[in-house]
């Protein structure tokens, strides 16, 4: 670090390792905060981030404001002994992937009866498990033309392997918005471990933004948003919901909910600005405390 930069706030994301931890140590020393963000969890989720569980008990000694993506998985981290010592841990919830600004206005061509619907998956491959059984059941689907799966380059071959009758694409962030748009429905299926249902609900709000109608699982961050959108129907207990739901009339009916005034003004709520405003107000505030803190006249007692 520079000697004459003394930041105020370090903002680890995931990643901890002895690097890492010199830098806090600097941070701290010249009177700084360490700020840390998990989204997150298991070893699947933070596989090769976390040096060793001595460097990141260490780091969070150091760490005076922990951020997390959803209320389940505060929950969680508040009763983590390794995080007993963390003053504070703050709830961000995940902004719109793939939009700079605001959500996209998507022209798709109108569902009218006889047009044969695409649906998709997307995602890290080893995340696909729980929403397999679906996709193959929807490919039977009179009412649907395709379904595609967008993943990992490194797995497009094994999957394409295993699952002969899906589409199988390489994701990536040039062409994935594009391929998005032109997606009618997605299957979205968190599993019920304790890592699961803290996952947020991001895939979901992309899928919205692109006009993309998302079947998901009944866990805590989809059910909630799919209630706040008001088109609770979405939240699926198995694939028969998901066919009866792809029936012309009903598919419609959806696809009018996400019309309405209020689908709009809800989905503003998570676009990249109004997380960045969430975030800077958190910051000043506890920055103000901090001040205020410092000012106050200290007691000793005898």
């Amino acid at each position: 670090m520079d000697a004459d930069v003394r930041p105020q706030i370090l903002y680890v994301q995931k990643i901890v390792n002895r690097d890492v931890l010199r830098l806090a140590r600097a941070v701290k020393v010249a009177g700084g905060r360490v700020f840390y963000d998990i989204d997150d969890a298991g070893e699947a989720g933070l596989a090769g981030m976390i040096a060793d569980d001595a460097t990141f008990r260490e780091l969070m000694q150091l760490v005076s404001v922990v951020t997390v993506d959803t209320e389940v998985r505060r929950q969680v981290m508040q009763r983590d002994p390794r995080l007993v010592g963390v003053p504070e841990i703050w709830v961000i919830p995940d902004p719109i992937d793939y939009i700079d600004g605001d959500i996209p206005t998507v022209t798709r061509p109108p569902v009218i009866l006889g047009r044969k619907l695409h649906g998709c998956w997307f995602g890290n491959a080893p995340n696909m498990a729980p929403a397999a059984p679906y996709l193959q059941v929807l490919t039977n689907s009179p009412d649907v033309a395709d379904i595609s799966v967008i993943t990992n380059a490194s797995h497009v071959d094994s999957t394409k392997t295993q699952f002969p009758k899906l589409l199988v694409s390489a994701w990536s962030l040039e062409t994935f918005p594009q391929t998005l748009s032109c997606m009618d429905f997605c299957v979205l299926i968190h599993d019920t471990s304790i890592e699961g249902l803290q996952k947020s609900n991001n895939k979901m709000l992309a899928a919205l933004a692109y006009g993309v109608v998302p079947f998901v699982s009944r866990t805590p961050a989809y059910a909630e948003t799919a209630g706040q959108m008001r088109i609770p129907e979405i939240v699926i207990d198995d694939v028969q919901d998901i066919l009866d739901l792809l029936r012309p009339e009903k598919f419609l009916e959806i696809l009018q909910k996400m019309s309405e005034d209020h689908f709009f003004h809800e989905l503003q709520k998570f676009s990249p600005s109004a997380s960045a405003l969430l975030f800077s107000e958190k910051l000043t505030q506890h920055l103000v405390n901090r001040q205020i803190a410092a000012q106050a006249p200290s007691y000793v007692f005898y």
